[in-house]
């Protein structure tokens, strides 16, 4: 049996936008089927800890992640036989697995009991697993098993393939209702991970040391300035005083930033001139 979901003489379930976290038993039995944006709870039990494929069952499973589940190493008569997959077990099934993240299983993330294998693409497998655009790496959860979107700079990011197709379930958004793809490609797993917007108000105060620092710096180099300047000095001096004005009233820090970073590199010619 499965911990969470048995697949059994089911033709082609699909599964989207799922969670499967610290499973142990038998939850759901489906046939025919269409699951979308479900998060799992525990149980107990045997077989495979998230989803067990039996018999002639072929479900599509797309952008689902799968973590912490458990399965002891037991048969219903109790002896030790290596027959249960801590997450995902295929035993007469062929499942097709997309974009998902299967990752911190045990004793195992997939077990094949029949010599039947599922079709992973594009999706972490802890402890790899071959298939186009596969990865073996920590998808860097934010708070695992609490919290499973993304961090910044997962590898799971941007590293999954367009799921928008009715082959996959047809998916366009996230277990959020988050739109995929964010950037420059789908993600791995169940969230999609949303790049941080910018706002003015978060530079603000980045931009009020950046212009106190070079009104300082201005201030020290204006008092080592000769009398009479040199044309290629004064030129220097009428840029510097530009930029700082430009920059002056922080209106558009980012603008003001740039203008600051300007005049800075202009004083450096000028005092190498002073030098």
């Amino acid at each position: 049996m499965s911990n969470l979901i048995k697949y059994s003489d089911s033709p082609m379930p699909t599964i989207i936008n799922c969670m499967f976290v610290e499973n142990e038993v038998l939850g759901i039995v489906q046939e025919r089927s269409s699951i979308g944006n479900g998060i799992t709870l525990p149980f107990m039990s045997a077989g495979g800890g998230g989803m067990y494929c039996g018999n002639v069952s072929a479900p599509i499973v797309t952008n689902c992640t799968f973590t912490q589940n458990t399965i002891p190493y037991y048969s219903p008569d109790g002896t030790y036989d290596g027959e249960n997959g801590g997450c995902i077990t295929n035993n007469g099934g062929t499942a097709t697995y997309t974009n998902c993240i299967v990752w911190d299983n045990y004793p195992n993330n997939v077990l094949n009991a029949d010599g039947n294998e599922s079709t992973f693409t594009y999706s972490n497998i802890g402890g790899g697993c071959n298939g186009v655009g596969n990865i073996d790496t920590d998808p860097l959860f934010k708070n695992a098993p609490s919290d499973l979107s993304l961090q910044n700079g997962s590898p799971c990011i941007d590293t999954g393939t367009n799921t928008s197709g009715p082959q996959y379930g047809s998916v366009t958004d996230d277990f959020n209702g988050v739109m995929r793809p964010q950037r420059m490609g789908y993600d791995m797993g169940a969230y999609e991970y949303v790049f941080p917007t910018w706002s003015p108000v978060s530079i603000m105060p980045l931009a009020r040391t950046q212009l106190a620092n070079t009104l300082a710096m201005w201030t020290e180099l204006s008092e080592q300035l000769p009398e009479e300047p040199t044309d290629e000095m004064a030129e220097l001096i009428e840029r510097i005083q530009a930029y700082m004005q430009n920059a002056s009233g922080l209106t558009n820090p980012i603008y003001a930033s740039g203008q600051l970073s300007k005049a800075v590199e202009a004083m450096g010619q000028l005092s190498a001139l002073l030098a």
